[in-house]
């Protein structure tokens, strides 16, 4: 789902969600839509299954693409087996990468469309009681907290140009693409982020989270705590993308999902 409007939260296996989408500015000016998308499910074992996407400004398509990554992502994944160690996680998130290339193939071959109209950068994350499994492929941020420490996941290497991006429709996707596989315990937050954002939450010196963003949104998460309390807090979630504090900083879409728990003892 694009996610322009504040979507409900939910909750799997102890973990509360927030997700948001806002439109940038520069889109609103040239009448274009939010070529983010985000998705999220549980799994029947209590995981948790998290994906976004980022169209590329230059494919035609690219909200729709982005819109398909992240339903194949999450679809292939709430219906695998539980991976079983690091390797297993590893290549399921790969499988699902895969899955969704080919369903973007499909969706242009059938449209008589070239695949690169539907361009998009790819974050997913695999939550089981075991692990926390990011994978990411272009631009955004992964981010988890431990209760003290902010870790970015899967941090994509530099680009040797200015606006360079790999895409999930690119030819050396899988080269590119980036995977980290974490133990779950003591995992308290996990947030995705599409690249709209990052100018406000990670520093521009050397891309690391920037704590004083992340601290109290993980904390507003977790304290989401009933139906009336998730609605509200996403709704002031949408509010923050579309504040001057985060519109100043960037004209591109904004997406952040904030996933939260708390740990017993």
């Amino acid at each position: 789902m694009t996610a322009a409007d504040p979507q409900p939260a939910l909750e799997s296996g102890g973990w509360r969600l927030l997700a948001a989408s806002q439109r940038g500015r520069a889109h609103v000016s040239r009448n274009q839509p939010n070529q983010d998308a985000w998705l999220a499910a549980s799994r029947l074992d209590g995981g948790l299954v998290l994906a976004a996407a980022d169209g590329a400004g230059s494919a035609r398509h690219s909200q729709i693409g982005s819109r398909i990554a992240v339903a194949t992502v999450v679809n292939t994944l709430t219906g695998s087996q539980v991976p079983t160690d690091a390797d297993g996680a590893r290549s399921l998130v790969i499988h699902a990468l895969k899955t969704a290339r080919r369903v973007l193939g499909a969706e242009a071959r059938r449209r008589g469309h070239s695949v690169r109209d539907y361009a998009s950068t790819l974050l997913m994350c695999l939550v089981t009681e075991k692990a926390v499994t990011a994978l990411q492929l272009g631009d955004g941020a992964l981010v988890v907290h431990d209760g003290t420490a902010l870790t970015r996941l899967a941090r994509p290497p530099t680009a040797r140009f200015a606006g360079e991006t790999v895409f999930l429709t690119s030819p050396e996707a899988l080269d590119a693409v980036r995977i980290d596989c974490i133990p779950a315990d003591g995992v308290t937050g996990i947030a995705l982020l599409t690249d709209g954002l990052e100018p406000v939450a990670t520093s521009l010196g050397n891309g690391d989270p920037f704590e004083p963003f992340f601290a109290p949104l993980f904390a507003f998460a977790e304290g989401a705590a009933d139906d009336a309390l998730q609605a509200s807090r996403s709704a002031s979630l949408q509010g923050l993308l579309a504040s001057d504090r985060v519109t100043s900083r960037t004209h591109d879409d904004t997406t952040l999902l904030l996933a939260a728990r708390s740990l017993p003892g």
